[in-house]
């Protein structure tokens, strides 16, 4: 349905409907005296434009919560290329802590051009790529090149869809390196991430 909700529009109210929902749960672990670590909400590249900062902005500034708290994933399921002004728009959200990532990278639209010239701190690697790195050389070569243009940027790298023992010891041999994935953990209520983090 995401692309549908992005032809139509309603993309924002998805989004707008994600940021309320994930200030409130962050608001709530807070409160009950955990420490969470920086939470990421994705961003379709569909939906920046001109009001994408200042309604960031609005709804963080509605629960009380610093940007620093936050990254913004954007997918790469459409043309990143053509926002440069949007992202120039958050970069008093960036001066404040706030983090900028690309989602799925390798699959959609990508460009070395707007990896080096925007400003943007991580790249997430596909999952399809990840989860067939131990029997398909080509991927393995990709997700090599993807660390070492990451790397060369002084990005943080993350791949993503970990899902087996194996593919984590895989890309373990990677320096500077993240994972996430269903091994460690699938997603969780805010009942079950208390719990979670008090193992």
């Amino acid at each position: 349905f995401i692309p549908i909700s992005e032809i139509t529009g309603f993309i924002h109210q998805i989004s707008n409907f994600v940021m309320h929902q994930v200030c409130r749960d962050l608001n709530e672990l807070i409160a009950s005296g955990f420490n969470p670590p920086r939470i990421s909400i994705n961003f379709s590249a569909t939906e920046l434009d001109e009001n994408t900062a200042q309604r960031i902005e609005s709804i963080l500034h509605a629960y009380q919560l610093s940007p620093s708290l936050f990254t913004i994933e954007i997918t790469e399921n459409a043309k990143i290329t053509g926002h440069e002004s949007t992202f120039k728009q958050l970069r008093p959200l960036w001066e404040r802590g706030m983090r900028i990532s690309i989602d799925d990278f390798g699959t959609g639209y990508s460009s070395l051009a707007y990896i080096s010239e925007l400003e943007i701190d991580e790249i997430k690697i596909d999952q399809s790529f990840v989860q067939s790195v131990l029997d398909n050389p080509k991927h393995e070569s990709i997700v090599k090149a993807i660390i070492g243009i990451g790397q060369a940027f002084g990005y943080k790298i993350i791949a993503e869809g970990v899902e087996t023992a194996a593919q984590l010891v895989a890309l373990q041999q990677y320096d500077d390196l993240s994972v996430q994935g269903f091994l460690f953990s699938h997603p969780l209520n805010i009942s079950a991430l208390k719990q979670y983090f008090t193992r």
